[in-house]
């Protein structure tokens, strides 16, 4: 391994930590709850949200395989599918998971993946929703890398995008 790759591992786990003390102090300054609507990662940002947000105010994450599975286990509307996913599902979903599950914050992970080229990467293109205290927004990150590089941009693009949405939304003293 290289000085470059072993000092940009070390500076990865670093800003991981810090965005994760960081968040645990926004939610347990606010109190704000949150749910996740997972339909990229398979699942694994659920599993590393709790290393993110207190399980007091994490309601959970829903892990959803396919269109069929959003609406019959979810009980979503129809006309809220968008197949592909776009920007405005993405927005939609987050609005509909934080008012079906009454929390402060959702957040809706959506996407489009292609397949591993030669060099066994894979072309991806998520949608971010998120439904923050009634303020409704989206980003869209579009990656080339292994799954496993693009999966690690995308859990870092949720949690850094929701610290920017405490540090614009929540007025501190």
């Amino acid at each position: 391994m290289s000085t470059f790759q072993t000092n940009l591992d070390i500076a990865t786990l670093e800003f991981n930590k810090s965005l994760q003390v960081e968040l645990q102090a926004y939610f347990k300054a606010t109190n704000n709850t949150i749910v996740f609507l997972d339909m990229f990662t398979r699942g694994l940002l659920s599993q590393l949200s709790s290393s993110y947000v207190t399980d007091e105010l994490n309601y959970g994450s829903i892990v959803l395989n396919n269109s069929k599975s959003f609406i019959n286990l979810l009980k979503a509307p129809s006309h809220l599918l968008k197949n592909p996913p776009t920007k405005k599902f993405a927005q939609e979903s987050a609005e509909f998971i934080c008012k079906k599950f009454k929390t402060n914050i959702g957040v809706s992970v959506s996407g489009i993946k292609g397949f591993p080229n030669i060099k066994n990467t894979i072309q991806t293109k998520v949608y971010l929703g998120f439904s923050f205290n009634d303020q409704i927004n989206s980003r869209i990150i579009q990656c080339e890398s292994t799954e496993k590089n693009n999966f690690e941009q995308i859990i870092h693009a949720v949690f850094g995008y929701l610290k920017m949405m405490f540090q614009k939304h929540i007025k501190t003293n």
